[in-house]
Order: structure tokens, then sequence, then C-alpha cells
């Protein structure tokens, strides 16, 4: 552990599949190592049911 804050770099894979090179540094710093994980663990879980929510609706339409 440190005293300085956590810098999170990802590839954020399920917004962009195709970027598997670039990082995108999230704009904000987390305190501790369990503060970032609790952010990605949130920050998924909201975009999986954005997804799960797009993907019935778009079979929907399809009939």
């Amino acid at each position: 552990m440190s005293l300085h804050p956590v810098r999170l770099e990802h590839i954020n894979l399920v917004s962009q599949p195709q970027n598997t090179n670039k990082y995108h540094v999230q704009p904000r710093l987390f305190l501790s190592l369990k503060d970032t994980f609790d952010h990605i663990m949130r920050h998924d879980s909201t975009l999986m049911k954005k997804i799960e929510g797009d993907d019935q609706a778009a079979q929907l339409q399809m009939g």
C-alpha cells in the first residue's frame, strides 16, 4: 500500500472491442486498490446491465 493515489489505466473491450492496445486513463484518482476495484465492479455491473437491456430491446424489435 502507498500514501499516493492510484491511477487506473485500462483497455475497455466492452465498449470498444476493436481496441486491444490503447489504454484509457480513468479520469479520477483512487484512494486505494480496494477503491479502484470497487469502482471497476460498479462500473462493469452498470455497463453490463445496459448492454443486456440493449440486447433485449434489439430482440424485441426483431420479433
